[in-house]
């Protein structure tokens, strides 16, 4: 949901029953009857802000919602997603068909990472799914580790040794990377103007993020910083 005239209502939540997250604790069923996996205060609001970049550059994604929880405060949702492939019990040469045939997307979602200093991209952080006709496809997901979740300015990642540097080597290695697509979600991002990234910035919760960090977010995205990261990525992706 990107265009969103009320919170969804929250009738229950539960703990987590996916145990191998380490930022994912509550999910909740919305009045809607989905189910959602929630995310709550900075962690929202970077996810909100992910969302709805990776959306506008062309990424699949699952619907996504603000929620208002039991407690009246504000969460951000995102839909549990239900016949995704088990990758975790995938054997390895079925798992570098499914990144083969989602090479596109991977690197896509992967460039975008490097953007918005996403450092936790892993295999786990992908929804493997099949379209029509056993099409082998893939949404992203979880995006706590990204952008807020670092201290100003953002680190580059891409320098490091973290979960989304490996996943890129692994894919260069296995000779999958697509450095067309990943140039063409940066050049997609360049292409947002800064009032879209400041319509949904001011549209966060107050009670996630204070009005000077939304103005320093904004300042951000209109002071060079921006560009000058975005420069940066697009050298390390080709």
């Amino acid at each position: 949901m990107t265009n969103q005239l009320f919170p969804i209502k929250v009738k229950t939540t539960a703990p987590s029953p996916f145990g191998n997250s380490a930022d994912l604790k509550v999910v909740a069923i919305g009045e809607d009857g989905l189910d959602y996996a929630v995310k709550t205060g900075s962690t929202a609001a970077s996810e909100l802000l992910c969302y709805k970049i990776y959306q506008a550059c062309g990424i699949g994604l699952p619907q996504y919602a603000i929620l208002e929880m039991p407690d009246s405060s504000f969460a951000f949702g995102s839909c549990v997603v239900s016949g995704v492939n088990d990758f975790s019990v995938c054997q390895p040469i079925e798992k570098i068909e499914w990144f083969k045939a989602c090479a596109l997307i991977i690197s896509s979602i992967c460039s975008l990472d490097f953007l918005m200093a996403n450092n936790d991209r892993h295999e786990g952080n992908f929804l493997f799914i099949y379209g029509l006709n056993k099409r082998k496809t893939c949404l992203a997901i979880d995006f706590s580790r990204a952008f807020l979740y670092h201290p100003w300015p953002l680190p580059n990642i891409w320098s490091d040794a973290n979960n989304t540097t490996t996943m890129v080597k692994g894919l260069k290695n296995m000779h999958v990377w697509d450095s067309n697509a990943a140039l063409q979600s940066l050049l997609s991002a360049s292409a947002i103007k800064s009032i879209t990234w400041d319509s949904w910035v001011d549209d966060l919760p107050n009670e996630w993020l204070t009005s000077d960090i939304k103005t320093n977010i904004k300042d951000w995205w209109v002071k060079g910083e921006f560009q000058k990261r975005l420069q940066e990525c697009m050298d390390e992706v080709k």
